[in-house]
């Protein structure tokens, strides 16, 4: 296990469920819940840990070009309609047909999903790994960066700023453990592997019953698991290769709420100095890794390892548990402070994105100063300059990376 970070100005026992919904964990709702001040006052910067942790109740998102938060009753009647797919598997291989590694049984070497990304100077006669990262948590800071995602794209941002603002957001230690990792004589390809229930069934307030969404059959491992290939460019992409009659809003708000994944991607691709962007493994189930690796394209033997922050996964097989990334590195915390208040002060969010950011007790990245009154961002500290490194399988020689 790394060394304990200790987090300053926050709690750190966060609990690890992920909140209901799509876009911001169930942003697209019926109604807005309207929290007294009260609540808001005891949510200060001092003392973040006197927030109490109650249910947030989602509320609706507006178009791109809206000028603020509206709740709004779902749509009558409802007409689903087929979404036009422009991105088939094959143009995302490069046109080379359908036939994958997985089919020929040839191991990595010539797999569609976007592998082989570790880094720009990598040797392909050294042994690789593949490195699952899971993201809430473990790769990027908080869950899904404590809503700081979805107030920039409530606030207008485009994607090029989201996907800065998830720069700032991702874990030194997953650049560490690449290094070590490429220091110990292994290459390494990433995938990331995150759990995102609400992509898998969607839930609208729309309809009466969940949604079990459809994507490219060959982007389905299982009934509860799909991969993004490293080809897919953005969350435009993403949608074209859903199979599933959705409305209008609903597909706003898988949109929106792709576009945040994308971005993390993107960001961790900089970030990490990969050379290709990498799968993006969707699911709503336990975390198979070999199961997984082997629907990648890998051999049965390959050597492949998810980090994650689930405490519950200790003890799996092929699975390393870290801390969760709840408290930045003091530099990093003053660039993400600084990053926002150019491009979104805190002073500039809507009443309805601060109230629903407000709600989320101990995990939110907002605050109110108790002598100005004013809106903060709230961004943990962790006390140690450098954190502890990620911990490592033995076999990688060493036992920590």
């Amino acid at each position: 296990m790394a060394p304990h970070c200790p987090v300053e100005a926050a709690a750190e026992g966060e609990a690890r469920g992920r909140r209901a919904g799509v876009c911001g964990r169930g942003l697209l709702s019926a109604g807005i819940m309207m929290r007294g001040m009260c609540l808001a006052l005891l949510c200060t910067i001092a003392t973040p840990s006197s927030c109490s942790s109650s249910q947030r109740t989602p509320f609706q998102l507006p178009s791109r070009q809206g000028s603020g938060l509206t709740s709004s009753s779902p749509p009558s009647p409802p007409q689903p309609t087929s979404i036009e797919r422009k991105h088939s598997l094959d143009k995302l291989r490069g046109g080379k047909g359908r036939e994958t590694s997985r089919d020929k049984g040839s191991g990595d070497r010539n797999s569609p999903w976007g592998l082989l990304n570790s880094s720009k100077d990598g040797n392909s006669r050294r042994q690789r790994v593949v490195v699952f990262l899971d993201l809430d948590n473990t790769a990027i800071w908080g869950n899904d960066g404590n809503d700081l995602g979805i107030a920039f794209q409530q606030s207008g941002k485009d994607t090029g700023t989201l996907t800065d603002l998830y720069q700032k957001l991702v874990n030194p230690q997953a650049k560490l453990l690449l290094e070590n990792i490429r220091a110990r004589g292994f290459d390494s390809d990433v995938v990331i592997y995150t759990r995102r229930s609400s992509l898998v069934t969607y839930m609208s307030p729309a309809r009466q019953s969940p949604v079990d969404l459809e994507w490219d059959p060959d982007w389905v491992h299982a009934a509860e698991q799909f991969a993004i290939p490293g080809g897919v460019k953005n969350a435009e992409e993403v949608m074209g290769s859903c199979q599933t009659m959705l409305l209008p809003s609903e597909v706003r708000d898988l949109r929106l709420s792709f576009e945040r994944l994308m971005a993390a991607r993107d960001a961790l691709t900089r970030v990490l100095g990969l050379k290709a962007r990498p799968t993006v493994v969707v699911t709503s189930g336990a975390k198979k890794v070999r199961e997984t690796a082997k629907r990648l394209g890998y051999k049965e033997d390959q050597k492949a390892y998810l980090w994650d922050d689930n405490d519950e996964l200790r003890g799996k097989e092929q699975v390393v548990v870290v801390d969760k990334y709840v408290g930045m590195p003091r530099e990093q915390r003053k660039k993400l402070m600084e990053f926002l208040e150019r491009a979104l002060p805190a002073s500039r969010l809507s009443p309805e994105v601060a109230r629903f950011m407000l709600s989320s007790g101990e995990e939110q990245a907002l605050g109110i100063d108790i002598e100005s009154g004013e809106w903060r961002y709230r961004i943990s500290r962790c006390s140690k300059e450098e954190p502890g490194a990620f911990p490592c399988p033995a076999d990688l020689i060493g036992g920590r990376c």
